[in-house]
């Protein structure tokens, strides 16, 4: 691996290790930012709902194939094509992820439940 590709990878390990903390740490008066589906114009929550369990025990991360060279505007179309691959070529009922972290450190709400929830994520069934 070339030395600039290996230290991109050794920064954006770094950034998704701080946003996990910040996750992993946040309580009810102290959140991080959580952007909502409506601000990345996801399709609409399935009429049937979610599956969901009765706590959480463990998180699972996921790596997108995605390009690592976007600008933040570009978050919202990339989101909206993740869960067109997600539904129409998974056939899933909605994007799979519960959350997706953008490059720039931020964090979307992917799968529909909210926060608060306990929503088990597709990628993760």
């Amino acid at each position: 691996m070339p030395d600039a590709a290996r230290a991109d990878a050794v920064l954006d390990v770094a950034a998704l290790a701080d946003t996990v903390t910040q996750l992993a740490v946040a309580t009810a008066n102290d959140s991080p930012v959580i952007h909502s589906r409506q601000e990345w114009g996801s399709r609409p929550t399935p009429a049937g709902g979610y599956d969901a369990a009765a706590g959480v025990r463990l998180a699972v991360l996921h790596h997108t194939v995605d390009t690592n060279n976007y600008s933040a505007a570009d978050v919202p179309a990339m989101l909206q094509a993740i869960q067109a691959y997600h539904t129409d070529a998974n056939r899933w009922d909605d994007i799979g992820y519960n959350f997706v972290v953008d490059r720039f450190g931020r964090i979307w709400e992917g799968r529909g439940g909210g926060p608060q929830t306990t929503i088990i994520g597709t990628h993760a069934a």
